[in-house]
């Protein structure tokens, strides 16, 4: 297993590399992006340094999407590809306002809606170089009308603003709502939940996401469960 260790700030030729923050149970995140980081960097090239936004979504409920977002988010500030930015877009389960504490702040539904900027609905962390956009007041999303041109504009401001973007996403059966972001992102990682998720439900839900023109890279397994006592494991 690679595993990155630090990742240099681009925009800045003063900056230092900084040891990165020993967390425990990062290798799997780190381990994703340093997957990743090919396509960031390509992404990069391409556009001329613009930010690279990346989705989760899952096969069904309880698959792990919002711990994967909000602990992605946290490595890619750790290993310094800041600014980072975690958007709540999960509107039937959103997780990431009672996470870090901002249950009543301003979010992606009101900035949609016209109630704020979206730079207002933007939240620095405890984490150095990540910010949060909590999905904002609660039922507004489900009024919202979700514009091409906006959410165009949207990204666009993302882009400028972060050097990586992450999408907290609604499931693949409640994505129509959010599908005119999904298909603006870089890529699309999909959560699946171990000894959950069967082997036709994946590809079912691959072959949906290839039809709605969703940019689908690859799948992370959550909730895998040890078998071998970890005394036992630790003598293998």
């Amino acid at each position: 297993m690679h595993q990155v260790n630090s990742i240099d700030v681009y925009d800045s030729p003063e900056s230092v590399v900084r040891p990165v923050p020993r967390r425990r149970g990062a290798d799997a995140y780190d381990t994703l992006l340093w997957r990743l980081q090919p396509r960031l960097e390509e992404s990069r090239v391409k556009s001329d340094g613009a930010g690279f936004l990346v989705g989760v979504t899952a096969c069904d409920r309880k698959a792990g999407v919002s711990t994967v977002a909000a602990n992605l988010a946290i490595r890619a500030a750790d290993h310094q590809m800041r600014p980072v930015l975690l958007i709540d877009s999960a509107c039937q389960q959103p997780t990431v306002g009672r996470k870090f504490r901002l249950r009543d702040a301003l979010g992606l539904s009101d900035a949609l809606a016209g109630r704020c900027s979206f730079v207002e609905a933007i939240h620095q962390t405890s984490v150095d170089g990540l910010d949060v956009m909590p999905l904002g007041t609660a039922g507004l999303m489900d009024r919202v009308g979700l514009d091409c041109q906006q959410v165009e504009a949207m990204i666009g401001g993302l882009r400028e603003s972060h050097q990586m973007v992450i999408f907290d996403l609604p499931e693949v059966s409640e994505l129509r709502n959010m599908l005119v972001v999904a298909r603006q992102l870089d890529a699309v990682v999909l959560t699946i939940r171990h000894e959950t998720t069967s082997a036709a439900m994946l590809e079912r839900v691959a072959d949906q996401l290839q039809a709605d023109r969703v940019n689908l890279i690859g799948s992370v397994v959550t909730a895998h469960k040890q078998y071998v006592p970890n005394w036992l494991r630790r003598r293998l």
